[in-house]
């Protein structure tokens, strides 16, 4: 339980501050670039608190990956977070999930059984 407390929160921590960020990146312009962009992107609320709640995750993964080591934390937190984040931003944002999509999603999950058992 020890264990499962900080990756649960890393996990959940990184998936909910990736969707912030999508959720605020919609009202910065996506063609061009120049270092105004910069500035609308860090004045967007959703953004900030999407890189407070990635920062926030810092200390949960860094137990995780204590606990678990690094081999099996760091692998098992990104491929979880970026399954929930996948499937938050077909439901929130109506992206695709294309068949390729969901192959690499049960690839991923396939890969974190792989790399968690023993």
């Amino acid at each position: 339980m020890q264990t499962l407390i900080p990756l649960f929160i890393a996990i959940a921590a990184g998936a909910v501050g990736n969707t912030l960020i999508r959720a605020g990146m919609e009202y910065v312009p996506s063609e061009g670039f120049d270092f105004s962009i910069i500035l609308k992107i860090l004045s967007q609320p959703m953004v900030l608190v999407g890189i407070l709640f990635l920062t926030g995750s810092f200390p949960f993964y860094s137990m995780a990956i204590q606990r678990l080591g690094l081999t099996v934390g760091m692998p098992l937190i990104f491929s979880s977070t970026i399954i929930i984040t996948t499937i938050a931003a077909f439901f929130i944002f109506r992206e695709s999930l294309t068949l390729v999509n969901i192959i690499g999603i049960l690839l991923l999950i396939s890969g974190i059984f792989l790399v968690t058992y023993k």
